[in-house]
């Protein structure tokens, strides 16, 4: 049996806050419960990582999931004009024989920040070089992926990384 893979619930009303969950990485049952249908894997690029969504969304006229959305366009510079709709896990890459891994520390320790400042780096995806800003910093990890979205239009090939300040 492999071991348990965590993740991190994005619920798409942003008045539900986010929750891990664990799962076994081949329990797709629980997956599409979780998403509420068949799933769509988005690949995140930097950090890497994979987001487990409905891929029926559209077709169903699920809500808007801000924060996955926001998540996938800063990771994926070719997601930018994409949304994630209805709810969406967030996992690690998969490991070399395609299993799903538990979310890398880039993301779980942000995302669950409490009272925290955050700033923005942009890093290519080519290489590991990043250009940190120093300035501004924002006490919200959201506000933190939607401004640097913005500052990072003039960047368009480059993933926007949020990490503590």
């Amino acid at each position: 049996m492999s071991a348990q893979v965590t993740g991190v619930l994005l619920p798409s009303d942003v008045l539900l806050p986010l929750k891990i969950t664990t799962f076994q990485p081949d329990d797709l049952p629980l997956l599409r419960e979780v998403v509420g249908g068949d799933i769509e894997r988005v690949d995140l690029l930097q950090p890497a990582a994979t987001l487990y969504t409905n891929e029926d969304g559209p077709r169903l006229r699920l809500p808007r999931n801000r924060r996955a959305t926001l998540i996938a366009r800063a990771a994926n510079p070719s997601r930018r004009s994409r949304e994630i709709l209805g709810d969406a896990v967030l996992v690690g890459p998969p490991d070399d024989n395609r299993v799903d891994t538990s979310v890398p520390a880039d993301y779980r320790d942000v995302l669950f920040t409490k009272k925290g400042r955050f700033r923005v780096e942009f890093q290519s995806l080519a290489d590991e070089r990043r250009i940190p800003l120093s300035h501004p910093v924002w006490s919200d990890v959201f506000q933190a992926y939607a401004q640097g979205l913005t500052i990072g239009r003039a960047l368009p090939r480059q993933a926007v990384r949020v990490v503590p300040a």
